[in-house]
This record gives structure tokens, sequence and C-alpha cells, in this order.
């Protein structure tokens, strides 16, 4: 009896092997992060903080949060607040208040910051790349000035 299940057996174990080692990194070692936003000295709620991996083929998970009413906000990368692997990002900041946020689907209303702060990469905004570390982070306050 044993010799005819062998080979599906076997079969079926080889092939859940080759299909995990197909699939792509998932991520161990979650760091929390955590930070502010203000905009012209006020909390900018509901800003949204996005971390995109410096080395985009190295297999790390980009990262986001939604930034509260005290301009507080914690990153989720897979489970909510799980934070970000550690690793040298880029941070963007996008800005968008909700039209009624009493509203089962939120409606937005246009961007309220300056262009460069959605893509660092191209801005060269050497203050918008952040190093995630083992542990607890806590990124240093963006603190951004619409005022020219």
């Amino acid at each position: 009896m044993f010799g005819r299940l062998a080979r599906p057996l076997t079969l079926a174990v080889l092939f859940s092997i080759l299909i995990s080692g197909c699939s792509r990194r998932t991520p161990t070692g979650m760091c929390p992060v955590r930070g502010t936003v203000v905009v012209d000295g006020q909390p900018a709620q509901y800003a949204r903080v996005s971390l995109t991996p410096v080395d985009k083929n190295d297999g790390r998970n980009p990262s986001g949060g939604t930034v509260d009413e005290d301009g507080e906000f914690r990153l989720t990368t897979l489970k909510q607040f799980d934070g970000a692997e550690p690793g040298e990002y880029w941070v963007s900041i996008s800005w968008c208040k909700p039209i009624d946020p009493n509203r089962s689907e939120v409606e937005y209303g246009p961007e309220l910051l300056p262009k460069k702060y959605q893509n660092p990469a191209e801005s060269g905004l050497k203050e918008l790349r952040v190093t995630i570390e083992e542990g607890d982070n806590e990124l240093p306050p963006f603190e951004i000035s619409t005022k020219k």
C-alpha cells in the first residue's frame, strides 16, 4: 500500500517546494515606524505618507500610512501598523483632504502639496530619504512649508 502512495506523495512535496521557491520573498522582521507631518505649522490630517525602497529590486515592499488629526502616522506594509522592513527608502507625501469625510464613498479634493513631495527620487529632496533600522523607528518630523 505504501509503495502506491509514495510516488504521488513525493510528487506533491516536490511540487510544493518548487512553487514556494518561485514566490516572492515574504517580509520578515517588520519594524514599527511612526512620525509626524505638519504643513505650515499645522497637522496635515489625511495626508498620505509612503515609503518606497531606494533599491526597487531587493524584494522589500513599499509601506504607507495616513496622518491623523494630531499630525501623527504609523506605517503599514502587510497588516495594520506592522511598519516596514529595515533598509533605505524614499518618502513621498501627498495631501488631499476629503470633500465630505462622513460619506461612505469618500471623494477627495485637489492635491495641496507641491509636486516635489510626491516623487522625491526625482526631485532630489535628500530630507525625504530615510533608513529604517531594526526595532522601533521614529522618523524626524516632516515640516513642510507651502509659503514662499
